[in-house]
């Protein structure tokens, strides 16, 4: 005789939901029996709530899909208690009202014979949520002396009721530092300043963010190691909770200054090229890396430490060596090959981080009328100079050989390319020959007198000048510092 498998599933709740709370996980306890006379998979369903919230299910051991498998009646497993998670979303209203229904069917072995205990229901209730929090509650920043530093935190408020008795305080204050500080607080993006050391009213909707921004001018007199600190609070005016407070600790422990100086030819120019002179002067306790970028008039050209800038610029590196305070000096050279000649050049100088440091325009003027390419002008420079270096060339050659009819000494010359470094100016080479000894005295005199003009000052060569620029530009310098 053959005995078919019996489904008869029960669902009872083990306590009774009254109200689902927003922002939170809602846990609502049942208890599956089996009744039938055989071990049956039962699938678990949920309605009666919006789609888009989520529902989990546990048991005594772990979580599990919608199907649990419960036992024959004669085992322990044929009861199992089993969680059903609600996560209702943050921001719902409260006092909505939702008929939820939990059904459990047998998922093989046929249909339940007894459907009316296959199901549980309830009407539920969204629960008023009172949740207010600070997204920062301490910190500590860095500042440098002379800057400008920003603290932002966000109010939040992530229960359903919009909060209507809501007061602000922020103060700034320092053991270190007496003067008060220049400051801006502002909440939200309303553009509104709000004055420290006093209590502000502040409506706070539900389930919405406010951001809080303090913008402070580090004073330049304050000293290395000095202690600010940044508090804000806020309250209830009706005491429905306790105060929620922000502390921020800005430590200044650096200095970083950063000036940006431009000089250039006296006005109007006659030549097809300008002279521009950019110092960057850093007092920074770091090593800084700068990106210096240049916007021209069209058709005028840019070359700076022998090198044509194009648009990205160029990039300078200021490490300390010995001592916070340094300098870099560049040179660059403005080409006009254009007939436009009246315009500025834009210098603007950015950190390693590609924030604008500051900027700075020169004006120049000129008058030449014919316009030469850059590479014309290069070669006539150079042509030029080569031109005197062969005439020098020719008289001493002329000097040794009369010397070697006279005296039968055989000498021996042994030219030697020189030219402006690297880092100079962009002046063309040319040829200067050096010999092993004198031959001529007047010879000998024309030699050095190449070498050594022009004079060199007094003060000595400027900063970061070498001897080799110094005779091929030294002149210019001479000339520009005389007019200027």
């Amino acid at each position: 005789m053959l005995i078919s498998q019996v489904n008869n599933i029960k669902l009872d709740w083990l306590q009774y939901p009254e109200e689902l709370i927003p922002g939170e996980l809602n846990m609502l306890p049942i208890r599956l029996t089996n009744l039938g006379n055989g071990p049956v998979p039962a699938v678990i369903e949920l309605s009666g709530i919006p789609e888009n919230w989520g529902v989990f299910y546990s048991g005594q051991d772990d979580s599990f899909s919608n199907i649990i498998q419960l036992g024959e009646i004669s085992e322990l497993s044929a009861q199992k208690d089993v969680q059903v998670g609600i996560q209702v979303p943050k921001g719902i209203p409260h006092s909505l009202l939702f008929d939820i229904e939990i059904r459990a069917i047998p998922n093989q072995h046929g249909d339940d014979i007894d459907l009316t205990d296959n199901y549980i229901s309830a009407t539920l209730v969204t629960k008023s949520v009172r949740n207010l929090s600070l997204s920062i509650t301490s910190q500590i920043i860095s500042a440098g002396i002379g800057n400008s530093t920003s603290i932002s935190l966000e109010l939040q408020n992530f229960g359903n009721v919009d909060e209507q008795d809501l007061q602000i305080l922020a103060s700034l204050g320092s053991d270190d530092y007496l003067t008060p500080f220049v400051a801006y607080l502002s909440i939200g993006n309303t553009g509104l300043a709000y004055d420290l050391n006093k209590y502000h009213p502040l409506v706070l909707e539900k389930n919405s963010t406010r951001a809080v921004r303090l913008d402070i001018v580090i004073p330049s007199d304050i000293d290395i190691g000095s202690n600010i600190d940044f508090d804000f609070t806020l309250i209830s005016t009706g005491n429905e909770f306790e105060p929620l407070t922000h502390r921020t600790s800005i430590v200044v422990d650096y200095v970083r200054e950063t000036t940006l100086g431009l000089s250039g030819n006296n006005l109007p120019i006659t030549d097809d090229f300008g002279y521009l002179w950019i110092n960057i002067s850093t007092i920074s306790t770091l090593d800084e890396n700068y990106q210096v970028t240049f916007s021209l008039p069209q058709s005028w050209g840019l070359i700076c430490d022998s090198e044509v800038i194009g648009a990205d610029g160029l990039s300078v590196n200021s490490a300390i060596i010995s001592s916070i305070y340094r300098e870099n000096l560049i040179l660059c050279e403005i080409i006009n090959d254009s007939n436009n000649d009246l315009g500025s050049v834009n210098v603007t100088l950015s950190d390693s981080t590609g924030n604008i440091i500051t900027s700075r325009n020169a004006s120049y003027q000129f008058v030449s009328t014919t316009k030469d390419s850059t590479r014309m002008n290069v070669l006539l420079i150079g042509g030029i100079v080569s031109i005197s270096g062969i005439v020098v060339i020719l008289s001493i050659i002329l000097l040794l050989r009369h010397n070697r009819k006279e005296n039968d000494d055989v000498i021996e010359m042994t030219p030697q390319i020189s030219g402006p470094p690297i880092s100079g100016p962009p002046i063309s080479t040319t040829n200067i020959p050096v010999h092993t000894q004198s031959v001529n005295h007047n010879a000998t005199n024309q030699v050095n007198e190449i070498l050594t003009d022009p004079p060199i000052p007094e003060t000595g060569l400027p900063p970061g000048w070498t001897i080799e620029q110094w005779q091929y530009y030294g002149q210019q310098y001479l000339d520009m510092n005389k007019r200027q």
